[in-house]
């Protein structure tokens, strides 16, 4: 499509600083945290996550809920896993509290086998990778 105005010579409107700001704000109030994890298997079998799982940090006691999974299956379904092979996978949270510096990625399950990432130190960017 083309601006007619740019063409006449006519100057557009500037966003007002005011306007930016909620931009910028609305943003960052969307944040999420993206860890990704990967795990090794060497005999197979089958790997998923539970929709428990979640970040606490560290010094609030804050949780932040899991979002979305990529790459993985949600229990009760598995993600089959050839022997000797890898999988990466992609979780997604909402975000932390501003004032955290440290936090622990926790699958709490009602079984054995959950897995838990202690002391992952903030960082800008609020994507991580672990291994499991």
């Amino acid at each position: 499509m083309y601006n007619i105005y740019l063409n006449a010579g006519i100057a557009l409107p500037e966003v007002a600083e005011k306007e930016a700001l909620k931009i910028d704000a609305s943003v960052e109030e969307e944040r999420q945290v993206i860890v990704h994890c990967f795990i090794h298997m060497p005999q197979g079998g089958g790997v998923r996550v539970w929709k428990s799982t979640y970040l606490r940090d560290k010094h609030s006691g804050h949780r932040s809920k899991l979002v979305n999974v990529f790459g993985i299956s949600l229990a009760p379904v598995w993600t089959l896993v050839e022997i000797g092979q890898a999988v990466h996978f992609i979780l997604t949270f909402e975000r932390l509290p501003s004032t955290c510096v440290m936090f622990d990625l926790i699958e709490d399950i009602p079984e054995d086998g959950g897995f838990f990432v202690g002391n992952i130190v903030r960082n800008r960017e609020d994507v991580y990778k672990v291994r499991l």
